[in-house]
């Protein structure tokens, strides 16, 4: 993590980094008791099944960067990298992705929720539920946004 910081200052302060940063630190802390330059593949496939869809989704490509990292260093006992999306190797395989459960929201149940964030002085979220409505952005861009 350090190496990938000094040579892409702009790590730090993506929020993506600091999730992939956390993810690795809970898989050294899962493999505590088996250390990973011994782990077999069988050991990753129990943690990895462990996660969720959306988990295993979106730690794949940094931990394919950290399996490469190990096997370049000497320090897996694998054959290939486990998390590569190549098919002519032993890999782990990633669950499949559920359906949605839930309905989109209705206009007037977005309405109800405005005017119960006016009552209870929620004027924030209001104005983030308005700037979505306009620009469609994501709730974590609107959260990003910054006032000048």
């Amino acid at each position: 993590m350090e190496w990938q910081e000094e040579n892409d200052p702009r790590l730090p302060s993506k929020a993506s980094w600091r999730n992939r940063c956390n993810a690795l630190k809970r898989f050294g802390e899962d493999f505590e008791v088996t250390s990973i330059h011994k782990a077999k593949l069988t050991d990753l496939r129990k943690w990895r099944e462990s996660l969720t869809y959306h988990q295993q989704h979106a730690r794949r490509a940094e931990f394919n960067k950290f399996s490469n990292c190990l096997m370049a260093e000497g320090l897996s006992k694998l054959e290939s990298n486990p998390f590569t999306t190549s098919d002519d190797r032993p890999c782990l395989l990633e669950k499949g992705k559920l359906s949605k459960k839930h309905q989109r929201l209705t206009l007037e149940s977005y309405w109800t929720i405005y005017e119960k964030a006016e009552e209870l002085g929620y004027e924030a979220l209001q104005v983030a539920m308005g700037i979505s409505r306009i620009t469609t952005m994501r709730r974590a861009d609107i959260c990003e946004l910054n006032k000048d």
